[in-house]
């Protein structure tokens, strides 16, 4: 009887505590700034981060390198995190999904930033990516409460507002080659101008649909390279504007009147139709996934060869290698791949097969 209670008593001094890694040497560094971890060791307790709600580790004031944050993995642990201020840093890809109470995100001025993610977080109300500009790949899927939105200063390869139902406006000025406003109900206005200069060599946008953003009263467009365009958004008071837009021959519309009656600005040669006859796989949105929940692609990460398998596709799978800056590399309809004569980093294995693409994120270590 005498030994179990001893063991009794001194059974919680044998508890683990859980820890989350802090690889970024900067981040935890303003993490003991902030009182919330005490050791410089990699790690930080995960009790002394999960209820923080408020994180400023801006770096607008820093004048040493060592201060600059180039990676912000260990963020997912801050669960009940309400307003992240991460700006003037060197990151390069950040996925907040997990972090599903933000209301305020400020990442200005993160030069290096090429890839971000929140998907899934319903109460995010606004988001400053100013100075990002490096931005390629941009996610906001379900950011229902999104209402304020600080554009990146180039242009970006796709934006994904799918259910971003309470953003009214959005200029988009810098260029972007894939837009999805799926679910955008309270858009009025809209604003896509895409300079060349703009683009970092990304292709031009080629097809936008507005057609369930049914509070949009004002689109414009310059310089854009649109061939569908689907602008059947039920809205009578609809205007279209479009400046140098070459390659719009056709606008799918509700009224063929509409043209008349709100005074759009169109080429001569555009017409108006209630079907234009697009391809099926005309407005497909081509988004970055970490791994598709149909393909496989595997190992990764690797140090050569990426195996690609598409369950139940029989035919060629065409494939198209491109870095993280959106460049393309290579083309086959190979499904092995070899990353074996490239650098280490990120790059994006872009899959069609039938009339669905997608794009894979691939790490070459």
């Amino acid at each position: 009887m005498k030994k179990i209670i001893y063991i009794l008593i001194f059974l919680p001094f044998f508890g683990s505590s859980q820890y989350t890694s802090i690889p970024d040497s900067a981040f935890e560094a303003k993490l003991i700034t902030l009182g919330l971890d005490n050791a410089w060791d990699g790690q930080v307790l995960t009790a002394s981060v999960d209820t923080v709600t408020n994180l400023d580790v801006n770096c607008y004031n820093c004048f040493d390198t060592l201060e600059i944050i180039y990676d912000l993995t260990g963020i997912e642990a801050f669960d009940a995190l309400e307003n992240l201020n991460s700006s003037y840093h060197f990151i390069d890809n950040l996925n907040l999904s997990s972090n599903t109470n933000l209301i305020n995100v400020n990442l200005k001025s993160n030069s290096r930033l090429t890839l971000l993610e929140l998907n899934g977080n319903p109460n995010l109300v606004s988001l400053d990516i100013r100075q990002c500009s490096s931005l390629d790949f941009l996610s906001l899927n379900g950011a229902s409460n999104l209402t304020t939105f600080y554009e990146p200063s180039s242009g970006m390869i796709t934006a994904n507002f799918n259910g971003c139902s309470s953003l009214t406006e959005l200029d988009l000025t810098p260029g972007v080659s894939d837009v999805n406003l799926n679910g955008c109900t309270s858009l009025t206005d809209l604003e896509i101008q895409n300079l060349p200069i703009f683009l970092n060599n990304n292709p031009n946008i080629s097809s936008l649909d507005i057609s369930s953003c049914s509070s949009l009263n004002e689109v414009v467009l310059r310089f854009t390279a649109i061939n569908c365009f689907n602008a059947k958004n039920g809205n009578s008071n609809l205007r279209v504007r479009t400046y140098f837009d070459t390659t719009i021959s056709c606008i799918e519309v509700n009224d063929t009147n509409i043209a008349n009656s709100n005074n759009w600005i169109i080429e001569p040669n555009v017409s108006l139709s209630t079907d234009c006859s697009f391809a099926n796989n005309c407005f497909d949105f081509t988004s970055v996934v970490e791994q598709s929940t149909k393909i496989r692609v595997y190992p990764n990460p690797t140090s050569n060869l990426i195996n690609i398998d598409v369950p139940g596709f029989e035919n060629k799978v065409h494939v198209e290698l491109h870095d993280i800056n959106g460049r393309l590399l290579e083309t086959s309809n190979n499904v092995i791949v070899s990353l074996k004569n490239y650098q280490r980093g990120i790059y994006l294995l872009k899959l069609s097969y039938g009339e669905k693409t997608e794009l894979i994120r691939v790490l070459r270590d």
